[in-house]
């Protein structure tokens, strides 16, 4: 089992991934605007979400900080792994990265 571990500038692309291997991806966040990074799209029999953290940059009152998503590969297929910003129905911001998982 590796550990691939990506940031904003590595989506985009096209990433391949075997059985097992897990995917770290670590997001600029800001929680105390309201907006929240959710999975906007995933095959789950591919790809599963396991639990993430939140590391504040500071310990100032609404610092900035990294928002860490987790990913392990189950089983060989393709997802999309789609990411959304959002405060309700506000979406601030999209990513995506192509899994390919063998």
């Amino acid at each position: 089992m590796a550990t691939r571990e990506l940031s904003e500038a590595d989506l985009g692309h096209t990433l391949t991934l075997a059985s097992g291997d897990e995917l770290v991806l670590d997001l600029a966040d800001r929680p105390s605007t309201g907006y929240r990074w959710t999975v906007e799209r995933i095959d789950p029999a591919v790809l599963a979400a396991r639990e993430g953290t939140y590391q504040m940059e500071s310990n100032k009152l609404g610092a900035p900080g990294i928002r860490r998503l987790v990913f392990v590969a189950l089983a060989a297929g393709t997802t999309e792994l789609g990411l959304k910003r959002a405060r309700g129905d506000t979406v601030d911001r999209r990513l995506a990265v192509k899994i390919v998982v063998s």
